[in-house]
């Protein structure tokens, strides 16, 4: 577990690092982009690789039993979640209310995994996680231009596509299926 922690401490400090542009502008300044690129992947690559062996090597802990009520509002959340993300990446109106939509969808992707999630480590990856993507939701200006309505379409279709995918192959990459009570529709 402390593996986990230290992992979340050192993403979580990037990430606020990240959102202090006057740091990190005086880091690249003095030891050039290059430098502070390969630092920052370095540090990525650590704390990602220490959040997996934590994860990994602790133990199960249960807290609580989540209410079988609770799955009926995590698969609707977590398609909004998807298409809040992708619309990071395509032109679209979310843009303008959202500073960093990858980071809000990732956001709520987090807090739903921590309220379905029972267990001591689970929620200790997802509450830091969610930590994480609170702090990067903030430091980015927003996207001013007004869109046509049509363009919603888009991050609606990539973030469907995204979600249908990653539901029909989560099982096999974490072990889990995203339905109640463990089982599958396919």
């Amino acid at each position: 577990m402390a593996l986990l922690i230290l992992g979340l401490l050192i993403l979580i400090g990037y990430q606020a690092l990240y959102n202090v542009h006057d740091l990190r502008r005086a880091l690249i300044a003095r030891f050039g982009f290059a430098s502070f690129a390969i630092a920052s992947g370095v540090a990525i690559l650590l704390a990602l690789a220490l959040i997996i062996e934590g994860k990994s090597s602790a133990s199960y802990t249960t807290v609580w039993i989540p209410p079988a009520t609770l799955q009926l509002y995590v698969m609707p959340a977590m398609f909004i979640g998807f298409v809040i993300a992708a619309a990071q990446f395509v032109p679209s109106n979310l843009r303008r209310w959202l500073p960093r939509p990858l980071m809000v969808g990732a956001l709520i992707w987090f807090l739903v995994h921590l309220l379905v999630k029972a267990d001591l480590t689970s929620m200790t990856l997802f509450g830091g996680l969610a930590i994480f993507a609170a702090i990067g939701c903030f430091g980015k200006k927003r996207d001013e231009r007004k869109l046509p309505w049509l363009k919603e379409s888009l991050p609606v279709a990539i973030g469907g596509v995204l979600y249908f995918v990653t539901f029909l192959i989560h099982g096999y990459l974490f072990g889990a299926t995203p339905t109640m009570m463990g089982r599958g529709f396919f």
